[in-house]
Protein backbone atom coordinates (compact mmCIF):
# COMPACT_ATOMS: atom_id res chain seq x y z
CA UNK A 1 0.00 0.00 0.00
CA UNK A 2 1.03 3.79 -0.83
CA UNK A 3 -0.15 6.40 0.89
CA UNK A 4 -0.66 9.73 -1.64
CA UNK A 5 1.67 12.84 -0.46
CA UNK A 6 -1.65 14.55 0.43
CA UNK A 7 -2.36 12.26 3.33
CA UNK A 8 -2.82 13.35 6.21
CA UNK A 9 -0.14 11.54 8.65
CA UNK A 10 -0.09 12.09 12.08
CA UNK A 11 3.52 10.54 13.68
CA UNK A 12 3.03 9.31 17.62
CA UNK A 13 6.35 8.57 19.78
CA UNK A 14 4.94 8.39 23.21
CA UNK A 15 1.79 6.06 24.21
CA UNK A 16 0.11 8.18 26.21
CA UNK A 17 -0.76 10.67 22.96
CA UNK A 18 -0.94 7.74 20.51
CA UNK A 19 -3.90 6.05 23.12
CA UNK A 20 -5.70 9.24 23.65
CA UNK A 21 -6.07 9.57 19.89
CA UNK A 22 -7.03 6.30 19.17
CA UNK A 23 -9.92 6.10 22.06
CA UNK A 24 -11.32 9.33 20.40
CA UNK A 25 -11.42 7.92 17.26
CA UNK A 26 -13.15 4.30 18.63
CA UNK A 27 -15.31 7.09 20.59
CA UNK A 28 -16.63 8.70 17.36
CA UNK A 29 -17.25 5.37 15.42
CA UNK A 30 -20.22 4.88 13.75
CA UNK A 31 -19.78 1.77 11.92
CA UNK A 32 -17.08 -0.09 12.83
CA UNK A 33 -14.24 -0.73 14.67
CA UNK A 34 -11.00 -3.32 14.19
CA UNK A 35 -8.62 -3.89 16.53
CA UNK A 36 -5.47 -6.10 16.83
CA UNK A 37 -2.44 -6.19 18.57
CA UNK A 38 0.66 -8.82 19.47
CA UNK A 39 0.09 -7.32 23.29
CA UNK A 40 -3.35 -6.40 24.58
CA UNK A 41 -3.15 -6.61 28.45
CA UNK A 42 -5.92 -6.66 31.32
CA UNK A 43 -3.80 -3.46 33.26
CA UNK A 44 -4.59 0.05 33.40
CA UNK A 45 -4.46 0.64 29.59
CA UNK A 46 -6.06 -2.36 27.94
CA UNK A 47 -8.90 -2.10 30.47
CA UNK A 48 -9.95 1.47 29.25
CA UNK A 49 -9.98 0.26 25.55
CA UNK A 50 -11.85 -2.67 26.61
CA UNK A 51 -14.25 -0.47 28.21
CA UNK A 52 -14.12 1.65 24.95
CA UNK A 53 -15.05 -1.37 22.41
CA UNK A 54 -17.76 -2.24 24.55
CA UNK A 55 -19.48 1.04 24.56
CA UNK A 56 -19.20 1.15 20.77
CA UNK A 57 -20.28 -2.29 20.57
CA UNK A 58 -23.54 -1.16 22.92
CA UNK A 59 -24.30 1.88 20.30
CA UNK A 60 -24.39 -1.01 17.64
CA UNK A 61 -21.06 -0.75 15.92
CA UNK A 62 -19.46 -3.39 14.36
CA UNK A 63 -16.36 -4.43 16.77
CA UNK A 64 -14.18 -6.94 16.48
CA UNK A 65 -10.65 -7.53 18.87
CA UNK A 66 -8.10 -9.72 17.73
CA UNK A 67 -4.94 -10.46 20.28
CA UNK A 68 -1.79 -12.85 19.83
CA UNK A 69 -2.01 -15.71 21.59
CA UNK A 70 1.27 -16.25 22.95
CA UNK A 71 1.67 -12.29 23.15
CA UNK A 72 -1.43 -11.94 25.73
CA UNK A 73 -0.80 -14.92 26.82
CA UNK A 74 -1.48 -14.91 30.84
CA UNK A 75 -1.90 -10.96 30.28
CA UNK A 76 -5.16 -10.67 29.17
CA UNK A 77 -7.56 -12.12 31.86
CA UNK A 78 -10.74 -14.53 30.68
CA UNK A 79 -12.86 -12.67 32.55
CA UNK A 80 -12.27 -9.61 30.38
CA UNK A 81 -12.46 -11.24 27.50
CA UNK A 82 -16.16 -12.50 28.48
CA UNK A 83 -17.39 -9.08 29.05
CA UNK A 84 -16.05 -7.92 25.79
CA UNK A 85 -18.05 -11.17 23.99
CA UNK A 86 -21.13 -10.28 26.43
CA UNK A 87 -20.85 -6.61 25.37
CA UNK A 88 -21.25 -7.64 21.69
CA UNK A 89 -17.11 -7.57 20.75
CA UNK A 90 -16.30 -10.03 18.26
CA UNK A 91 -13.02 -11.48 20.21
CA UNK A 92 -10.72 -13.97 19.08
CA UNK A 93 -6.80 -14.62 19.51
CA UNK A 94 -4.72 -14.95 16.11
CA UNK A 95 -2.51 -17.64 15.85
CA UNK A 96 -3.57 -19.95 19.25
CA UNK A 97 -1.04 -22.50 20.11
CA UNK A 98 -1.88 -26.21 20.28
CA UNK A 99 0.22 -28.94 21.52
CA UNK A 100 -1.00 -30.71 18.12
CA UNK A 101 0.74 -27.84 16.61
CA UNK A 102 4.48 -27.19 19.05
CA UNK A 103 6.18 -25.80 16.58
CA UNK A 104 3.57 -22.99 15.86
CA UNK A 105 4.52 -21.35 18.31
CA UNK A 106 6.86 -19.37 16.57
CA UNK A 107 4.88 -17.74 14.17
CA UNK A 108 3.15 -15.28 15.78
CA UNK A 109 1.06 -11.96 14.96
CA UNK A 110 2.87 -9.06 15.27
CA UNK A 111 0.68 -6.80 13.60
CA UNK A 112 -0.73 -3.36 15.35
CA UNK A 113 -3.41 -2.23 13.48
CA UNK A 114 -6.85 -0.21 14.69
CA UNK A 115 -8.91 1.13 11.82
CA UNK A 116 -12.03 3.37 12.57
CA UNK A 117 -15.02 3.04 10.25
CA UNK A 118 -12.75 2.43 7.28
CA UNK A 119 -11.41 6.36 7.80
CA UNK A 120 -8.71 6.41 10.20
CA UNK A 121 -6.12 4.02 10.54
CA UNK A 122 -3.42 3.56 12.75
CA UNK A 123 -0.14 0.91 12.28
CA UNK A 124 3.14 1.07 14.48
CA UNK A 125 4.94 -0.76 16.74
CA UNK A 126 2.70 0.31 19.83
CA UNK A 127 1.16 -2.62 21.53
CA UNK A 128 -2.21 -1.89 24.13
CA UNK A 129 -0.48 -2.34 27.66
CA UNK A 130 0.95 0.12 30.78
CA UNK A 131 4.22 -0.45 29.77
CA UNK A 132 3.94 2.01 27.00
CA UNK A 133 2.47 4.55 29.08
CA UNK A 134 4.43 7.56 30.70
CA UNK A 135 1.46 8.36 32.91
CA UNK A 136 1.10 4.64 33.94
CA UNK A 137 4.85 3.77 34.63
CA UNK A 138 6.92 6.61 34.57
CA UNK A 139 10.06 7.64 32.20
CA UNK A 140 11.03 3.90 32.35
CA UNK A 141 7.99 3.48 29.80
CA UNK A 142 8.62 1.38 26.49
CA UNK A 143 9.21 4.05 23.32
CA UNK A 144 8.19 3.39 19.79
CA UNK A 145 6.69 5.06 16.48
CA UNK A 146 2.79 4.79 15.55
CA UNK A 147 1.10 6.82 12.56
CA UNK A 148 -2.45 7.76 11.91
CA UNK A 149 -3.50 8.56 8.59
CA UNK A 150 -7.03 9.23 7.18
CA UNK A 151 -8.56 8.74 4.13
CA UNK A 152 -8.75 6.01 1.35
CA UNK A 153 -6.04 4.30 2.28
CA UNK A 154 -7.67 3.38 6.11
CA UNK A 155 -10.61 1.41 3.80
CA UNK A 156 -7.26 -0.70 1.96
Amino acid sequence: MSVHPDTPLEVFVEGDALYEAMLNDIGRAERSVRLESYIVTSDTVGRVFMEALSRCAARGIDVCMRADHAGSWRELKGADIDRLRTAGVRFEFSRAWSPLRPFALNRRNHRKLLVVDEAAAFVGGFNIHAPSSERAVGRSRWRDTHVRFIGEPAAA
